[in-house]
Formats: C-alpha cells, sequence, structure tokens
C-alpha cells in the first residue's frame, strides 16, 4: 500500500488487469485520483485510472476491438447491409471484397457499355434522382456534366409517370 495523505492506494505495480500490466503509478487528476501507467499486450503504453482498472472498464487499449474488426469484414460483419449503402449525397455505392467500392451508377453503365469507363467519362440521371439506377435513367457523357436536368429529359419522365398513374390527363 502507498499513504498519500489520509488516504491509502494500494500498490498495483506488476498487477495485470486484462490486457494490461501496470508498470508503475502515474500523477493524481484534479481530484486527486490515482492513475497507473499501463501497458498492453499489444505494446501500447497508457495512463489509466485505477478504480476503471481494479473494476476491469478499462481491460485494453482497443487493440482487441481492432483487430476484430479486421477480421470480421463483408457477409460476415454486424453492419452488413448487402454490399449496398447510401452516401451522404445521395447515391448509391457497392463495397466489394478487398474494402473496395463503386458508385451503382457507374457499375450499370459499365454493364450497358460491357466496357470500364473511361478516366473523363461521367454518368447523368436523366430525372436528377441519385438513387434511381435503372439503365433507362442513365445517359453517359464523354466529359464533365452540370448538376440538374435537360427540360427534355423530364418531359419524357413526365410523360411516363402520367401514362402510368393518370393516362386520362394526356388526352
Amino acid at each position: 500500500m502507498i499513504s498519500q495523505g489520509m488516504s491509502t492506494v494500494i500498490d498495483l505495480t506488476g498487477k495485470s488487469f486484462g490486457y494490461w500490466t501496470v508498470i508503475d503509478r502515474g500523477p493524481n487528476d484534479k481530484r486527486q485520483q490515482a492513475f497507473w501507467n499501463c501497458v498492453c499486450l499489444c505494446g501500447a503504453v497508457c495512463l489509466i485510472r485505477g478504480a476503471d482498472l481494479r473494476k476491469y472498464h478499462s481491460t485494453n487499449c482497443g487493440c482487441i476491438r481492432i483487430e476484430k474488426v479486421k477480421n470480421i469484414i463483408g457477409s460476415k460483419h454486424y453492419n452488413w447491409k448487402g454490399g449496398k449503402y447510401k452516401t451522404k449525397t445521395g447515391y448509391i455505392r457497392f463495397s466489394f471484397p478487398g474494402g473496395k467500392s463503386k458508385f451503382e451508377h457507374h457499375v450499370v453503365m459499365e454493364n450497358i457499355l460491357g466496357r470500364a469507363l473511361l478516366p473523363k467519362e461521367t454518368v447523368h440521371h436523366k430525372n436528377g434522382k441519385r438513387d434511381n439506377n435503372r439503365p433507362e435513367n442513365l445517359e453517359l457523357f464523354s466529359s464533365r456534366h452540370k448538376p440538374g436536368q435537360k427540360v427534355s429529359d423530364l418531359i419524357l419522365f413526365a410523360v411516363e409517370i402520367l401514362k402510368l398513374h393518370a393516362p386520362e390527363k394526356l388526352a
């Protein structure tokens, strides 16, 4: 035991808590709580509060979690959604093994063309909906395109919607 003023601190030097091994005593914090210099099995050194060690609130530096997540990829990962997800900007992306991903509209256009897109080629969504990757909604541009839709495309989609939902209004 280490005496410190009115209270005594239990000496944790050399003891193990999970993956941590206590090296020596560290400084107290503002509330006079005891901290200890610890080394993890992976070699990381960290300052840990004594109470967290004794109650097993801290058992490693995070290396174990990182290692587990590295090994759980693809369909084995808890958050797997079929390799398809929506980005913050509204596009759909496909995940492939090895951590690579591609926009769905690029994959669809490459399948239509039967080849990979060239570096300057871009794919445009005719109706402006970034998650609508049906082949009839996509068009290939040989260079960058401006945002928005062509009026002719908007008219075609309006007629298509009217035919489907309100054919009497086309008369």
